[in-house]
């Protein structure tokens, strides 16, 4: 995997995006001794033709959204949540087959605070949702290896599988949002937005999606990508 780190706080899901693209990239188009074709970055990733196609992302990104934006570039992503991967054994078997298997990936949508670092939420005990890549698993030490895309903030982190799996066995509460189209007051002012403190400016996403997306809540989970 080639790493990279989220541009602003509320990007890791692009910054997830990018780094399983240009893995993609690397292992269909790698020869040795030379550049690779088809890598993106961060700023690349709105001019892409596929991107262009999916609907407009605001802050977070939701687990069909970053299965879209993936899907513009693999052959297969597969959205896998917590409740569906067959408990910790399950969990297991998964990290333990895709990640030994060429051309396979794992992007993870993960709470925080499950993993022991901090949140964002506006309540001491409140979930912090966050996108990151999965770089191997220790069946060993029974670890699984989080690259975290937030680098300067977090170093990539060996997290026992039965904390990871706690860390996806949470609910985004806009873990589902209607499209634009059905917003009930539009758009948000996003400049006013990224102008207030890092708490309030949650604080006011929380309000405006929950009166204005139609969320649905849905538990967290994985995406298993095929090259």
């Amino acid at each position: 995997l080639q790493l990279v780190t989220q541009k602003d706080p509320s990007a890791c899901g692009k910054a997830t995006t990018v780094t399983v693209a240009n893995s993609i990239a690397m292992h269909k188009n790698w020869r040795g001794g030379g550049s690779v074709e088809g890598m993106i970055t961060q700023k690349d990733l709105p001019n892409q033709d596929c991107i262009k196609q999916q609907p407009r992302v605001l802050v977070g990104m939701d687990m069909n959204q970053v299965r879209s934006y993936i899907g513009c570039f693999a052959q297969e992503v597969k959205i896998a949540r917590a409740t569906e991967v067959g408990g910790v054994e399950g969990l297991r078997r998964i990290l333990r087959t895709r990640l030994s298997t060429p051309g396979h990936f794992i992007a993870a949508n993960y709470d925080r605070v499950s993993v022991g670092q901090a949140g964002v939420g506006v309540a001491p005990n409140a979930t912090a949702g966050h996108w990151s890549p999965i770089g191997a698993y220790n069946i060993r030490l029974d670890k699984v290896l989080i690259l975290d895309v937030a680098r300067y903030k977090y170093p990539p982190l060996w997290v026992p599988v039965t904390a990871f799996y706690k860390a996806i066995y949470t609910i985004d509460p806009c873990g589902q949002s209607a499209p634009e189209s059905e917003w009930i007051d539009g758009a948000p002012d996003l400049e006013l937005w990224f102008s207030l403190p890092r708490e309030q400016a949650v604080a006011e996403w929380i309000r405006w999606s929950s009166r204005n997306l139609n969320c649905s809540a849905t538990f967290r989970g994985l995406l298993l990508v095929d090259a």
